[in-house]
Protein backbone atom coordinates (compact mmCIF):
# COMPACT_ATOMS: atom_id res chain seq x y z
CA UNK A 1 0.00 0.00 0.00
CA UNK A 2 2.05 3.18 -1.19
CA UNK A 3 1.63 6.97 0.26
CA UNK A 4 -1.47 8.09 -1.85
CA UNK A 5 -3.17 5.68 -1.17
CA UNK A 6 -2.61 5.81 2.67
CA UNK A 7 -3.36 9.75 2.07
CA UNK A 8 -6.82 8.75 0.13
CA UNK A 9 -8.08 6.41 2.69
CA UNK A 10 -7.03 9.29 5.57
CA UNK A 11 -9.08 11.47 3.37
CA UNK A 12 -12.42 9.21 2.84
CA UNK A 13 -12.17 8.51 7.13
CA UNK A 14 -12.09 11.86 7.82
CA UNK A 15 -15.16 12.66 5.92
CA UNK A 16 -16.93 10.05 7.49
CA UNK A 17 -15.78 10.60 10.66
CA UNK A 18 -17.34 14.94 9.88
CA UNK A 19 -20.61 12.34 9.16
CA UNK A 20 -20.32 10.79 12.30
CA UNK A 21 -19.53 14.37 14.24
CA UNK A 22 -22.66 15.41 12.66
CA UNK A 23 -24.79 12.45 13.46
CA UNK A 24 -23.94 12.50 17.19
CA UNK A 25 -24.44 16.39 17.18
CA UNK A 26 -27.84 15.78 16.42
CA UNK A 27 -28.38 12.76 18.60
CA UNK A 28 -27.16 14.82 21.50
CA UNK A 29 -29.58 17.71 20.21
CA UNK A 30 -32.73 15.70 20.17
CA UNK A 31 -31.36 14.06 24.00
CA UNK A 32 -31.05 17.48 25.22
CA UNK A 33 -34.52 18.43 23.96
CA UNK A 34 -36.22 15.63 25.85
CA UNK A 35 -37.77 15.76 29.16
CA UNK A 36 -36.61 12.67 31.20
CA UNK A 37 -34.32 11.21 28.32
CA UNK A 38 -32.60 8.31 29.59
CA UNK A 39 -29.43 9.19 31.06
CA UNK A 40 -27.75 5.69 29.26
CA UNK A 41 -28.62 6.90 26.15
CA UNK A 42 -26.88 10.67 27.21
CA UNK A 43 -23.54 8.57 28.64
CA UNK A 44 -23.72 6.63 24.97
CA UNK A 45 -23.61 9.61 23.28
CA UNK A 46 -20.78 11.15 24.76
CA UNK A 47 -18.90 8.16 24.68
CA UNK A 48 -18.80 8.00 20.69
CA UNK A 49 -17.91 11.84 20.56
CA UNK A 50 -14.70 10.49 22.57
CA UNK A 51 -14.54 7.38 20.28
CA UNK A 52 -14.16 9.54 17.20
CA UNK A 53 -11.84 11.90 18.50
CA UNK A 54 -9.63 9.17 19.03
CA UNK A 55 -10.28 7.38 15.37
CA UNK A 56 -8.98 11.01 14.29
CA UNK A 57 -6.17 10.44 16.21
CA UNK A 58 -5.65 6.51 15.12
CA UNK A 59 -6.29 7.61 11.33
CA UNK A 60 -3.89 10.82 11.27
CA UNK A 61 -0.80 8.03 12.59
CA UNK A 62 -1.50 6.40 9.33
CA UNK A 63 0.24 9.06 7.25
CA UNK A 64 3.20 9.04 9.60
CA UNK A 65 3.87 5.04 9.03
CA UNK A 66 6.54 3.97 6.48
CA UNK A 67 6.23 1.56 3.89
CA UNK A 68 6.68 -2.32 4.19
CA UNK A 69 5.24 -5.20 4.96
CA UNK A 70 5.04 -5.31 9.10
CA UNK A 71 4.21 -1.67 8.98
CA UNK A 72 1.45 -2.91 6.04
CA UNK A 73 -0.07 -5.55 8.95
CA UNK A 74 -0.22 -1.98 10.73
CA UNK A 75 -2.17 -0.28 8.54
CA UNK A 76 -4.22 -2.77 7.59
CA UNK A 77 -5.21 -3.47 11.61
CA UNK A 78 -5.72 0.32 12.09
CA UNK A 79 -8.10 0.29 9.19
CA UNK A 80 -9.85 -2.73 9.92
CA UNK A 81 -10.67 -1.14 13.86
CA UNK A 82 -11.64 2.50 12.23
CA UNK A 83 -13.92 0.63 10.46
CA UNK A 84 -15.75 -1.30 12.46
CA UNK A 85 -15.84 1.27 15.19
CA UNK A 86 -17.61 3.98 12.81
CA UNK A 87 -19.76 1.65 11.78
CA UNK A 88 -21.10 0.18 15.37
CA UNK A 89 -21.12 4.10 15.98
CA UNK A 90 -23.57 4.91 12.52
CA UNK A 91 -25.96 2.16 13.42
CA UNK A 92 -26.43 2.96 17.12
CA UNK A 93 -27.20 6.54 16.47
CA UNK A 94 -29.83 5.84 14.42
CA UNK A 95 -31.15 3.36 16.65
CA UNK A 96 -30.74 6.09 19.32
CA UNK A 97 -32.98 8.93 16.78
CA UNK A 98 -35.20 6.29 16.12
CA UNK A 99 -35.87 5.24 20.21
CA UNK A 100 -36.10 9.09 21.04
CA UNK A 101 -39.30 9.13 18.49
CA UNK A 102 -40.51 7.52 21.15
CA UNK A 103 -40.32 9.07 24.20
CA UNK A 104 -42.69 11.67 25.04
CA UNK A 105 -41.70 15.80 25.52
Amino acid sequence: MNKEVIVKHVAEFNEKFNDLDRLIDIAKYTLSAKVNAPIELVNRVAQYKKIVEKQRVYANQLLEIKEGKKQLDEILRITKLITASTKMIYEDAKEILAELKGYNQ
